[in-house]
């Protein structure tokens, strides 16, 4: 099976997919850190 520009879409597709989780990790990782800082 050869590399093909199928195969290259699908690595470009998970490599967004992974970029967008590390946004919204660091989307929640802010949100409780300003949460946190705003009751204490």
């Amino acid at each position: 099976m050869k590399y093909s520009d199928l195969s290259e879409e699908e690595h470009i597709k998970s490599i967004i997919r992974m970029s967008w989780y590390g946004i919204a990790a660091i989307s929640l990782f802010v949100v409780a850190v300003g949460v946190l800082e705003w009751i204490f």
